[in-house]
């Protein structure tokens, strides 16, 4: 089980910054190859697919490669989170390359091929990459450029849950920051929850993500979330003594 790693509000904000420039950067409807879903959740037991269109009116050679995503890197970091190519045995990507002709499409599929339990989720970048290309300017002979096209897994399974827990609360003039822990084998997202007192009685006036938009909370992680007093419902409530809990949402 991994340690749990203290991230505050601003590192949880860049690190899905950062992951979505890295999906979107080369995913506009100007540029060759498309990608559909970019964001998907894989329980272990089904075999998600990916569809990648060539939007151009050539072929395009596509190799697929699997990264995994470290949310836990070290604080101060250039990155938010670390990437480390993988060729990971309990996770298979095919077909692996293939060529796409113009305004046609390929499915991709994945799937979990371990035996081993999973003990936490884990998330990857399955990342689609056009061949090197040759470009010249007057300086050089040429440069090598490649693209590449990402989608972000998120693998879980049916048995686990994240588990949020306010660790400390304080506020002051205009904030309310509480220090929350994901103490589960499963990630969150803040949408998935409502932020109560321990007698389930509502504490924002608004769903939580209005405030801080729909954060991600990997597994065996500390995040300090930091929201508006202005959010809050009942302005008589003491919040300094209050025992706070998230629950999840009712399914719809």
């Amino acid at each position: 089980m991994k340690k749990s790693v203290s991230r505050p509000i601003q590192t949880v904000r860049r690190e899905m910054h950062w992951l979505w420039l890295t999906l979107m950067l080369f995913l506009s409807p100007s540029h060759a190859v498309s990608i559909t879903p970019t964001v998907l959740t894989m329980d272990i037991q089904h075999q998600p697919q990916i569809i990648v269109t060539n939007n151009s009116n050539r072929h395009l050679p596509i190799e697929v490669s699997l990264w995994a995503i470290d949310f836990h890197s070290i604080e101060g970091a250039a990155s938010p989170y670390a990437l480390s190519p993988v060729a990971d045995e309990h996770v298979l990507v095919f077909p692996p390359a293939f060529m796409l002709a113009p305004q046609t499409s390929q499915s991709i599929r994945l799937l979990w091929q371990s035996e081993q339990q999973l003990s936490h989720s884990q998330s990857y970048f399955v990342r689609f990459s056009e061949p090197q290309l040759k470009v010249t300017n007057n300086q050089t002979d040429g440069v090598d450029v490649q693209l590449h096209y990402n989608a972000l897994v998120h693998i879980t399974s049916n048995d686990q849950r994240a588990d949020l827990h306010v660790l400390e609360a304080s506020t002051s003039a205009h904030n309310l920051t509480l220090k929350v822990e994901n103490r589960g084998n499963r990630f969150a997202y803040l949408e998935d929850y409502q932020l109560r007192t321990a007698e389930d009685e509502p504490i924002l006036a608004t769903p939580i993500e209005q405030s801080l938009g729909n954060l991600f909370l990997p597994p065996q992680s500390i995040s300090h979330l930091t929201i508006p007093i202005t959010a809050v419902l009942n302005k008589t409530l003491r919040l300094e003594s209050t025992t706070f809990a998230f629950t999840p949402k009712a399914e719809d």
